[in-house]
């Protein structure tokens, strides 16, 4: 599952299938006028996560 956060306000959105919020689609089909809904900004301040494995040793 692919989520994407707000680089201003730190709200992440996930998609439909599970999501926290429910959002009713995957972030690439909102419109370029959706909104965050945390603090407004626009679709473009928003950032893919890049999910990692937390068990991974960094070294």
């Amino acid at each position: 599952m692919t989520t994407y956060r707000c680089s201003i306000c730190d709200y992440v959105y996930y998609p439909k299938n599970g999501g926290k919020d429910n959002a009713a689609e995957i972030f690439e089909n909102l419109p370029t006028n959706w909104r965050c809904p945390g603090c407004g900004s626009r679709k473009i301040c928003f950032v893919k996560v890049e999910k990692y494995n937390s068990m991974s040793k960094v070294e």
